[in-house]
């Protein structure tokens, strides 16, 4: 019976409408579950946040900069969004629902929208009480900074979105399915020139971050914010970048799943 109702979720979530989708979503989403946790993880948490970033950015530059906080928003923004996608896509397949739809072709695009959408929404709004509290702590000085900022979320949402089901797809098979997210989620606030620009790290560092996400982006904006050729060189950077993930990853989980379709491997465990 188990394994009927496996299968039946697989097929809804994999095939079904888009608003049935989202409904399993977000029903199946911690943060969004009641009133109060929203209001915790939507608001209280990215105020909190804020002031920490204000902190360490006066212990890193000797004063409060508005840019590093803008920066450091931006990109919580998107590992918040690459983190909680790689928590939908895990809870399938400890649910056993990720494999049948895998099976039936990994071409599944309203399934993989169902995984990211709950993500965007929770987060897109985080970082807009988070971009519109630091405006409202520096007042109209950094309105600039501000809009250039929301410029940036949609891009970030797409990045975010992007590598995190990427960063999924890389473990499968493997022993640890946060294996690749744990890593980004460590670098991400460091290796992407949020408080110091990526060009002043070490050559290796700087080697390092150029491959991750967001990195293009946040050196166009500290650059020239969200216009000028400052950032139409960060989005072309971005694209590359994910345009690497999406290849690497690809040729990855098509071999482990051929791999497990021809038997020579049993299950998508870790």
């Amino acid at each position: 019976m188990s394994n009927n109702i496996t299968l039946d979720s697989a097929k809804t979530r994999g095939t079904g409408s888009f608003a049935t989708l989202f409904r399993v979503a977000l029903k199946n989403s911690t943060s969004l579950s009641s009133a109060p946790a929203a209001l915790t993880t939507l608001v209280f948490i990215p105020l909190i946040e804020i002031l920490l970033l204000v902190f360490a950015s006066i212990g890193v530059t000797g004063e409060a900069d508005a840019r590093v906080v803008y920066s450091s928003v931006i990109v919580a923004f998107g590992t918040s969004v690459l983190l909680d996608v790689v928590e939908e896509i895990t809870r399938d397949r400890s649910l056993e629902v990720l494999q049948p739809v895998l099976l039936s072709g990994s071409f599944q695009v309203r399934y993989w929208l169902s995984k990211v959408f709950v993500p965007l929404v929770s987060s897109f709004v985080v970082a807009t009480v988070s971009t519109v509290g630091v405006t409202l702590l520096w007042g109209g000085s950094t309105l600039e900074l501000f809009w250039g900022a929301l410029a940036l979320l949609p891009a970030v949402c797409v990045s975010g979105a992007v590598v995190g089901v990427r960063a999924a797809l890389l473990t499968l098979g493997g022993n640890n399915p946060y294996l690749i997210s744990n890593f980004l989620a460590a670098a991400l606030s460091l290796a992407t020139g949020v408080i110091l620009p990526i060009s002043q790290y070490p050559i290796v560092f700087e080697v390092l971050g150029r491959v991750l996400p967001f990195t293009w982006l946040i050196e166009g904006y500290r650059a020239g914010g969200s216009a000028g050729n400052e950032a139409l060189i960060g989005f072309a950077g971005e694209l590359v970048v994910l345009a690497a993930w999406v290849l690497v990853t690809a040729l990855l989980s098509r071999w482990v799943i051929r791999r497990w379709r021809s038997g020579k491997v049993h299950g998508l465990l870790w």
